[in-house]
């Protein structure tokens, strides 16, 4: 397994694709979990209940299937998904659980418990970006297209999610 964690760091280093992931039911269905687990933790630090993180992460997981999916099936590249899915659940879940620290500081430091919030805020902008810049760079391999093409599909997902979990989950906390 340590293998694979490797691939899915080198993949968040951008050193290489989706394709160099083994193509395994048991890795997708891993790499969901792990995508599930990360999310509802993020979302349980912004003072939301168990539920309704699993709602949010559910969602959120739902969205970035279905958006994939659309659009790997528009460019007849349909036999890319699970691998795709694969690569962009692992590497977000591992970009999650390295922000949850930088979460819980931001939280903290608004409430002024702890300094640094202008700092904290950057970073987890920075986390946010590169997590942005990590999915066009898997699209990119996915749809075989040029990097400021998936780029421009990453940061289209991103503002959809975005804004979706916005309208749905606006009044939670």
């Amino acid at each position: 397994m340590y293998p694979v964690l490797v691939r899915f760091i080198d993949i968040c280093r951008l050193h290489c694709g989706p394709q160099h992931l083994p193509d395994s039911r048991f890795l997708l269905a891993l790499t969901l979990l792990g995508y599930l687990s990360a999310g509802m933790m993020a979302a349980v630090t912004d003072l939301v209940s168990l539920f309704q993180a699993l709602v949010i992460s559910a969602l959120n997981l739902t969205l970035l299937a279905v958006f994939l999916y659309l659009l790997l099936w528009i460019n007849n590249l349909s036999s890319r998904f699970s691998r795709s899915l694969t690569a962009i659940s692992g590497c977000s879940a591992l970009i999650d659980l390295c922000s949850i620290p930088l979460l819980l500081w931001a939280q903290l430091a608004t409430q002024g418990k702890l300094p640094g919030l202008l700092l904290s805020s950057v970073l987890l902008w920075t986390a946010l970006l590169w997590q942005a810049v990590v999915v066009g760079h898997i699209l990119r391999y996915a749809l075989a297209t040029l990097l400021p093409i998936a780029m421009s599909l990453s940061v289209l997902y991103t503002l959809i999610s975005f804004n979706i979990n916005r309208m749905l989950f606006a009044n939670l906390n």
